[in-house]
């Protein structure tokens, strides 16, 4: 069994049981999931599809051949349902939204037409091509239009998370939403490999063309991995938990939530968990000893703040002090961000003046 065989199977199998658990997954806001969980169910389909191909698989059954080839054009659209759900949580499915499925459609019309209808002998040249890397160079343009397609999809979601709403604040201590960056950055630079992939595949260079793949598959399944052992650490880092609009059903009595709001206080003020740049209402919440809902509900009614606003409130007022009574002269502002938990310099100036109406180079010109 060849490694890239190996590499193959296992990269299969960690996105079939990613995509199949978030499919099934009742936990949480159930439609943003299923968007993430039909994006690896249908990778996980691509890679099977490309393993059965290298392997002659389809030579004895062509008819079963580049049957999941159409759904290359859904990774797109279903990447960006999930990030466009995720930042606005009541945005629901429009008949606008079927247009989207335009290039779905039309791959399924092309690959019937260029493929499926013929015979059985004309099939097994084409398979025979793709096998030997003799491909025309035409299908080298299908390709790329096909990754230009994905390209603009994770663009706009980009655009997206740098637009990312209000409501994202009631959920993380800042607003740069590492987890889809890091996907959306993450898919970029597998694609970017693929088009080297593919451009090899055509030139017939097979030692390079292996190469690449093996390099795909390790990539992916790295992160994959990654991805899985952060999300059994913490449940809510991957599935999308349910807004919290209103607390009208919520059993938390008075007693409780001056309990609550006390433990909060203490964990900030005495344990200071703000310092933890990845700190998440799920963080603090098993921090606290609570339910995320509950947190949520005494943070907004009792402290009047949302959890953006209540942890960076204590990151300013840290950084503050630190740019104050700074010991060491040499002391920069980069390092005040670092150390009070932000990651962003972007987010930390923008906080920061909203809350002083200086910008921290400025507020240390003034204590210096």
């Amino acid at each position: 069994m060849s490694l890239i065989t190996i590499t193959s199977v296992i990269c299969i199998t960690l996105f079939a049981l990613l995509g199949l658990f978030l499919l099934g997954t009742q936990r949480g806001r159930t439609m943003v999931n299923r968007f993430l969980g039909l994006f690896f169910l249908f990778w996980a389909l691509d890679f099977l599809d490309g393993l059965l191909m290298l392997n002659g698989f389809y030579l004895d059954y062509p008819n079963l051949a580049l049957l999941t080839e159409p759904f290359i054009f859904l990774y797109g659209p279903l990447i960006y349902a999930y990030t466009r759900n995720t930042l606005d949580p009541e945005r629901k499915l429009r008949k606008a939204d079927l247009l989207h499925l335009i290039p779905f459609l039309a791959g399924i019309l092309l690959i019937v037409l260029v493929y499926h209808i013929r015979p059985r002998e004309t099939k097994i040249a084409i398979l025979e091509q793709v096998i030997s890397l003799q491909q025309p160079w035409e299908a080298y343009f299908v390709f790329l239009l096909i990754y230009l397609h994905f390209f603009w999809y994770l663009l706009i979601s980009k655009r997206l998370i740098s637009k990312a709403t209000y409501r994202i604040k009631q959920f993380y201590s800042h607003n740069n939403l590492n987890w889809l960056r890091q996907l959306l950055n993450a898919l970029i630079i597998v694609m970017i490999i693929s088009v080297i992939n593919s451009t090899l595949q055509f030139g017939g260079y097979r030692d390079f063309f292996e190469f690449s793949l093996l390099l795909i598959q390790l990539t992916t399944g790295i992160f994959i991995a990654r991805l899985i052992f952060k999300a059994l650490d913490q449940p809510s880092f991957l599935i999308q938990a349910q807004e919290q609009e209103k607390y009208a059903a919520s059993r938390l009595g008075e007693e409780e939530s001056l309990s609550v709001a006390e433990l909060i206080l203490k964990a900030l003020d005495e344990e200071q968990l703000f310092l933890d740049p990845e700190l998440t209402l799920d963080g603090l919440s098993k921090a606290v000893g609570t339910s995320s809902r509950k947190l949520s509900q005494v943070i907004n009614e009792r402290l009047g703040k949302n959890f953006f606003d209540l942890i960076n409130g204590y990151r300013i007022e840290a950084a503050k002090q630190m740019l104050e009574e700074r010991d060491d002269p040499k002391l920069t502002v980069l390092e005040v961000m670092y150390a009070v938990g932000f990651n962003s310099k972007s987010s930390f100036n923008t906080q920061f003046k909203a809350k002083t109406g200086l910008t921290p180079t400025e507020f240390l010109k003034m204590h210096s």
